[in-house]
């Protein structure tokens, strides 16, 4: 007697956590954009609007059947946390050094901080990979560079508003296609109101 025998291969999914640019912002970093187009003949690559955020934890890839239990365990993680603020600090290339990428870098925050180190060290069971972990810089990557040159100049402008409000943290999967990368929100994590914790920071 045969007896058929069916592997199921569950794939993962890449997922990270987001904080979403609101609209009023994404239209100053446009003007950005506009002002350093001088930067095309650098093979300079922009973010899509649609894809400008702000990374709080990279995850990795995700098993699907622990989809579930990760958001389940980032929601009551989330409860104990205000709802906080990013304030715009400056655009800036990364690194100087070895030029990559263009930011609009954050202040630094605590809430921020703190929520980034809880997240990994509650949720390193479920990463395939595991990333080591330091002090995250709030950030959001507005280019990547293909051909660098230590001449690089930015022009840089004060960016108005200069306030992300975050009531809410999105849990984000990335997928690459032949056009570019996709992201996709699978879920939206509410953090409690402002507290006196957050207007401190």
């Amino acid at each position: 007697m045969l007896y058929a025998i069916f592997i199921i291969v569950m794939t993962p999914l890449r997922l990270f956590l987001a904080i979403p640019v609101p609209e009023s912002i994404k239209r100053s970093l446009l003007q950005f954009q506009i002002k350093n187009n001088h930067l095309e003949k650098l093979s300079v690559r922009w973010t899509p609007e649609k894809n400008l955020h702000v990374t709080l934890f990279f995850l990795g890839d995700i098993l699907p059947q622990n989809i579930t239990p990760l958001t389940q365990l980032l929601k009551m993680t989330f409860s104990d946390f205000p709802s906080f603020y990013l304030e715009f600090e400056k655009f800036v290339i990364q690194s100087p050094q070895d030029p990559r990428m263009i930011w609009a870098q954050m202040k630094d925050c605590e809430v921020f901080a703190q929520l980034s180190q809880k997240v990994f060290h509650l949720c390193r069971k479920f990463m395939e990979e595991k990333f080591p972990q330091k002090r995250q810089i709030p950030h959001i990557t507005l280019a990547r560079l293909r051909d660098v040159s230590p001449l690089l100049k930015i022009t840089s402008f004060p960016l108005t508003p200069n306030q992300i409000d975050v009531p809410h943290i999105e849990l984000w999967q990335s997928q690459r296609f032949p056009h570019g990368v996709q992201y996709t929100c699978l879920e939206k994590l509410l953090l409690p109101q402002p507290s006196r914790m957050s207007k401190e920071s």
